[in-house]
């Protein structure tokens, strides 16, 4: 026992340099806090979690090359090591037979990167990080009828980056369109972008589940979507929702809003519009996914309706949690960490019941715990391994839906008060 919590504490100590010398190493880039909060964060999610997709799909690949490559991926991740470490089998390890020095791998790419990181970033302190010469570029709309022509073809006359933004219409949501046109992420084309690479990921699990169904089951692929679409709405919507209302705090847009005969309602909904339409494009470009195992196995659609509905649900209330969050804080920083900490505990935190089921927690009491967590209950709803045994819907709806009004009427008293003379 004592050789197996060192090993443990090793381990996450090795993680803790490695996330901190990352950490540097994108403040040295990004151009605002909240900006290096949200992509670290990004490259935490991808380094955890993403990171142990490819080796499932190549488990019953013929090319050894590529198993080996990809199972050199997974072990950057931290949690097969940890697994290891614990003699447990299940998320993130390679099953009780496998013979992968897992640890040991752990331990080489982890001081590897964090070396990696500390001289990339040493390298960045210098006096020419702050010289970056950016071209202003030229307007579509100013430019000669070929070129218009050409970019009309090219950018499907939406998605053009350097076109003039139109006119609002009479009955547009002013704090909304204002929302869509500030931020990156609202806009057409990087709004397309993200529905492209969403999309093609979902794809590509559509070809996994045509592959390898047989050998791991439509069970499996489901809980990769599900997976995925968590991982999607917990990293997204802190991100482009934990700014709405602390951002204006902090720059002083909020008392121009103030002038505006604006009420808090329309603000509100605003607001919230701008980020849902977001979340809704991410969510809609992993529905091929889902349309595939409706295919090979139509018996499950009544389960997949409701896994979507809970991830839409879930969708809904991180934002209102962030949006709510936000309303409290005047830095758009402190927003977005402490946003990321009520969904990731709220998530990942009540998980750790799951792995303590039989011992020490029963499984009355991990039911009870776990109804609060809409990843667990869409995993219980799609039939995922390990989650088969609970009952978790319909509690999960009436938790989340009795949170969503709680925190609706909360940032709507917030609001209110903000729009009041100081």
């Amino acid at each position: 026992l004592e050789s197996q919590l060192l090993r443990i504490y090793l381990i996450l100590f090795l993680l803790a340099i490695q996330y901190a010398t990352m950490g540097l190493w994108v403040s040295s880039y990004a151009a605002t806090t909240d900006s290096a909060l949200r992509i670290t964060y990004g490259l935490v999610l991808l380094i955890s979690i993403f990171s142990l997709g490819p080796y499932y799909f190549t488990l019953e690949s013929m090319f050894i090359e590529l198993k080996n490559a990809t199972n050199w991926i997974r072990c950057v991740s931290p949690i097969p090591a940890v697994m290891k470490a614990m003699h447990l089998s299940g998320l993130g390890s390679g099953g009780m037979r496998d013979e992968t020095d897992v640890i040991g791998r752990f331990i080489t790419l982890s001081l590897a990167s964090t070396i990696i990181f500390t001289l990339w970033t040493y390298w960045r302190l210098n006096q020419r990080m702050f010289d970056r010469a950016r071209p202003a570029g030229k307007v579509t709309d100013e430019r000669s009828t070929g070129v218009r022509a050409y970019r009309r073809i090219m950018y499907l006359w939406f998605f053009d980056p350097n076109r003039r933004t139109a006119l609002m219409g009479p009955l547009a949501n002013p704090v909304a369109m204002k929302e869509f046109r500030s931020r990156r992420f609202g806009r057409a084309h990087w709004m397309i972008r993200l529905f492209g690479v969403c999309l093609i990921f979902s794809l590509g699990l559509m070809y996994a589940a045509s592959q390898g169904t047989i050998q791991r089951g439509p069970e499996v692929l489901g809980a990769i979507l599900v997976l995925l679409q968590m991982a999607l709405v917990i990293l997204m919507t802190p991100s482009l929702a934990g700014g709405l209302i602390s951002g204006e705090l902090e720059t002083g847009g909020w008392q121009m809003l103030q002038s505006t005969p604006l009420s808090a309602t329309s603000i509100i909904f605003g607001k919230l519009a701008s980020v849902m339409w977001t979340l809704l494009m991410l969510l809609f470009a992993t529905l091929p996914g889902y349309a595939v195992l409706i295919l090979i196995d139509d018996s499950r659609w009544l389960r997949i309706s409701r896994a979507l509905i809970t991830m839409l649900i879930t969708a809904f209330f991180a934002l209102l949690v962030t949006t709510t969050v936000s309303s409290f804080f005047r830095r758009t920083a402190t927003a977005t960490t402490t946003a990321y900490t009520l969904l990731v505990g709220l998530v990942a935190g009540t998980m750790l019941f799951h792995l303590g089921l039989g011992s020490p927690f029963s499984l009355n009491m991990v039911e009870a715990v776990l109804a609060f967590n809409p990843l667990a209950t869409a995993l219980n709803l799609i039939e995922a391994p390990q989650f088969e045994q609970y009952e978790l819907w319909p509690a999960n709806w009436y938790y989340m839906g009795g949170m969503c009004v709680v925190c609706f009427l909360l940032l709507l008293v917030r609001t209110r008060n903000l729009t009041k003379p100081q």
